[in-house]
């Protein structure tokens, strides 16, 4: 008979074992624990059985709490990608690589415009008092003109999915009056997205002004994919190489986490990259060797490749990984900071935001 493959469910600390233990015992749930060297356990449960332990574990991390407990990265359901889309080729572009990452992750699209009506004080007192006339047909116009291109957009798409015959994905869509960030939070808290996809212009034509996808990345809760119009849906077929800019926070072992689920259908070699000043000191080493360990134990099916890269810039260091090793995607973590902070020290993010022109990944701390 035909040995059962079994699948690892999760890494925990040693001290959530046995509420582990309990649970799945009690629902009859047959799995391995395996303890490790760095006091951790790996849980492997059979492929049949997967979706009734997960539903466990998750009542478990509700009820117990979720400290010192992890589930597999590769695992997580990455279901949901919203597209905000305000109908520029770049916008239209974005929609197109959100289907390629659906089709690969069986997940459905949701598209979403924001729109707002011109600043009454704008205009002329006559024609602020004859507007005043017609106020409601405006605004009743100027929705129905957003919602029969929202409508045309998500037919044309629809129609692509089909002529390729992409089963499993599905687009919707979503109309909001409002900014397009508070479109989006509002989005991220009624539709709860696992990924937002967002397009961008070419780097030659970005400009400062262009800070509408740089609020997307500072409020999304979410990992935020900035696609510039230059990568299209052929470029993400393409992709074989993601750098993922580390520099030593505790935040990026939850990073890692949502990467590991992002990029497994896809095959990526990972590379992660530090840049740290000349010479590169015997911390980062260090740093370095732990993290190197932590992907070869937590995620040995993925290929990683970790590298320190002495640069006293570390745009132009990360410049030199990505020409070096024909980079595909850039991945970074973004943290909350004050606007002061913000002035004074412009984040990685937005570094890279104008200067690279390859596809962003950005997780939040």
């Amino acid at each position: 008979m035909k040995e059962k493959e079994m699948i690892r469910l999760l890494r925990a600390e040693y001290k959530r074992a046995r509420d582990i233990k309990e649970a799945l015992e009690e629902q009859d749930v047959s799995f391995q624990m395996v303890e490790t060297e760095n006091n951790r356990i790996f849980v492997n449960v059979s492929e049949e059985q997967l979706e009734k332990a997960l539903a466990i574990i998750h009542m478990l991390m509700e009820d117990m709490g979720a400290n010192g407990i992890q589930i597999e990265g590769n695992l997580k359901k990455y279901r949901k990608i919203l597209v905000p889309v305000d109908f520029t080729p770049y916008s239209e572009n974005a929609c197109y690589v959100a289907i390629g990452l659906a089709k690969r992750l069986n997940a459905e699209i949701e598209l979403l415009h924001a729109y707002i009506f011109p600043e009454l004080t704008s205009l002329p007192f006559d024609d602020t008092y004859s507007f005043h006339g017609t106020m409601s047909e405006y605004m009743e116009e100027a929705m129905d003109n957003a919602k029969e291109r929202l409508k045309k957009l998500a037919k044309q798409l629809r129609q692509f999915v089909a002529e390729k015959k992409y089963s499993g994905v599905s687009i919707n869509y979503s109309l909001l009056r409002g900014l397009p960030a508070d479109a989006i939070s509002y989005m991220e808290e009624s539709y709860q997205p696992d990924v937002i996809v967002v397009g961008t212009r070419s780097l030659e034509k970005r400009r400062e002004e262009d800070s509408s996808v740089l609020k997307i990345i500072r409020g999304a809760g979410v990992p935020v994919l900035v696609v510039p119009e230059s990568s299209g849906m052929e470029k993400l077929e393409e992709m074989r190489r993601i750098a993922f800019a580390t520099d030593f926070d505790e935040s990026d072992f939850g990073a890692i986490r949502k990467l590991s689920g992002l990029i497994a259908p896809f095959g990526l070699k990972v590379y992660c990259v530090h840049i740290g000043k000349q010479p590169v000191n015997e911390k980062e080493k260090n740093d370095m060797k732990e993290l190197q360990q932590y992907f070869s134990d937590a995620y040995p099916e993925l290929e990683v490749e970790c590298l320190i890269v002495e640069n006293e810039e570390v745009i132009a260091g990360l410049d030199e990984v990505i020409l070096s090793y024909s980079i595909d995607v850039i991945a970074v973590t973004t943290h909350k900071r004050n606007i002061i902070t913000q002035i004074l020290y412009p984040s990685l993010t937005k570094k890279l935001f104008f200067h690279t022109n390859i596809p962003m990944l950005v997780f939040h701390s």
